[in-house]
């Protein structure tokens, strides 16, 4: 094991030994497979960690909304590639049914799924919300442009999918008072953030774990809470003034 990701490894078996959280969480990747994006996870390596969880005794809910009861698990994908239209069959048959936040602006380009793979993996149980137009971070956009990256995004995706949107990530994690007061005021009512966390009902983010590049010993590690005590770094990460 090289040593970075031996350091790695003994940072969260002391992190999860000293804070032991085994709250509901929000696991995050980009897509299965690589070959659509560079920061794909390799297919095998999620089944690992799909079945390392529920032999620890957690279970996989269907959406954020579920995640109450400890060792609750929700799985999301941001972006829309699609390796997860290619593995569709697998996830229907392990009945997991993940959350996809897409930038409406990029679906049907190049490695992204198309809307009509949108549609029939919404008729297989998974999520569609939304991760704005453009997907620039919205502490780069300039205010005038907030209307159409989250209201207009909310509305259009709404048209596609049916029903209504009431989740928002935030771009590559990034956000500040003046972002999440937009998107409340776009109609946004789950905010979704990129620091780790168990979910509570009463915060105003609500914090995730991206654990694409986890091994399978890292990611039970994550699960028990070994990155919760370095959540004010990831916090300081992200928070733009």
């Amino acid at each position: 094991m090289p040593v970075r990701r031996f350091l790695r490894h003994l940072a969260l078996r002391v992190a999860a030994t000293l804070c032991k959280d085994c709250g509901p969480k929000i696991v995050y990747y980009h897509d299965m497979g690589r070959e659509y994006t560079a920061m794909g996870t390799d297919v095998d390596l999620i089944k690992a960690h799909v079945e390392a969880a529920r032999r620890d005794g957690f279970h996989f809910v269907d959406s954020i909304a579920y995640l109450r009861e400890p060792r609750s698990v929700h799985i999301c994908f941001d972006d829309g590639f699609r390796g997860i239209w290619d593995h569709a069959e697998w996830f229907v048959s392990e009945r997991l049914h993940p959350t996809v936040f897409i930038p409406v602006g990029l679906m049907g380009q190049q490695g992204y799924l198309t809307w009509s793979e949108v549609l029939e993996l919404q008729r297989l149980g998974f999520h569609f919300e939304g991760h704005t137009w453009s997907h620039r971070p919205l502490t780069d956009v300039p205010g005038a442009e907030w209307q159409h990256e989250l209201r207009d995004a909310k509305c259009y995706l709404e048209d596609k999918l049916g029903h209504e949107v009431d989740s928002l990530c935030f771009p590559c994690g990034f956000f500040s008072d003046d972002v999440i007061a937009a998107a409340r005021e776009a109609g946004y009512h789950y905010l979704v953030a990129s620091y780790p966390g168990c979910v509570k009902e009463d915060e105003t983010l609500i914090p995730r774990h991206l654990v694409q590049s986890f091994s399978v010993a890292d990611y039970r590690l994550v699960l028990q809470g070994a990155l919760v005590p370095f959540r004010a770094r990831y916090i300081r990460q992200h928070r733009k003034a």
